[in-house]
């Protein structure tokens, strides 16, 4: 990289799309990960973790590890999320499709994390700015799904029903997995996917970040807004 020779360190967000494998619970910076990217050009989104994977290496032959940070970022929430990441299930609570006002919820366990852009940005500038080096999985805190679900909820104001399917019943419907995101991984084992990536390394000893997820999805504090005042993302109807 011709930046090695006049920059003193480099800070790079990856994805914890590097992993080949997302099914082992707890799994850390240290997991298999996918081969590299072979060409230059990413040609589509179903080779991003191998093009990611390319990237880092990239970094670490041209900066070395005692130059670099690299944060494998899981799934983002927050303000300017198109992809309603972390306001998805606050919105359907807020907008029932049903004229009952149940809302339909998976019925299995599962556990999700993300984290919100503002406190990973504010970890990364930071940690670079400390020179931390090293590879870390810059991720929230494991939620079980029915506790988004609730904190959820009480944002909405929903007093409705929770209507659980079975992941099965899902499927037969067409509800794919990781159809909704980081909402609901139907069909698949609890922790798996991107958003069950823990921040391991990224919590150990004094370089460890306060992981924003918890803080965020509280009551009073949903990216900021009030009850009943969530719009749809921009571009995304809410049905």
């Amino acid at each position: 990289m011709a930046l090695a020779g006049c920059s003193r360190f480099f800070v790079f967000v990856s994805s914890a799309n590097v992993y080949a494998g997302h099914r082992m619970p707890g799994q850390d910076e240290t997991a298999p990960l996918l081969p590299p990217l072979a060409g230059d050009v990413m040609e589509t989104m179903t080779t991003y973790g191998e093009a990611k994977v390319a990237c880092e290496q990239h970094v670490l032959d041209a900066y070395g590890a005692d130059r670099t940070l690299i944060a494998r970022a899981g799934l983002i929430g927050g303000p300017g999320d198109i992809f309603d990441r972390t306001a998805y299930w606050a919105l359907r609570f807020s907008r029932p499709a049903a004229r009952d006002v149940g809302v339909l919820v998976p019925d299995a366990p599962q556990e999700w994390t993300g984290i919100d852009v503002r406190d990973l940005a504010g970890w990364i500038v930071e940690a670079g700015s400390r020179g931390t080096h090293g590879i870390f999985n810059a991720t929230g805190e494991m939620l079980p799904l029915a506790q988004h679900l609730q904190v959820a909820r009480i944002v909405a104001g929903h007093t409705g029903a929770l209507v659980a399917a079975a992941p099965d019943w899902l499927l037969a419907h067409h509800v794919q997995p990781w159809m909704v995101s980081a909402r609901c991984r139907c069909g698949s084992p609890t922790r798996t996917g991107p958003g069950s990536t823990p921040g391991t390394a990224a919590r150990r000893g004094r370089r460890a970040f306060t992981p924003g997820p918890c803080r965020r999805l509280s009551p009073t504090g949903w990216h900021g807004r009030s009850p009943g005042t969530l719009p749809a993302a921009p571009g995304r109807a809410v049905r």
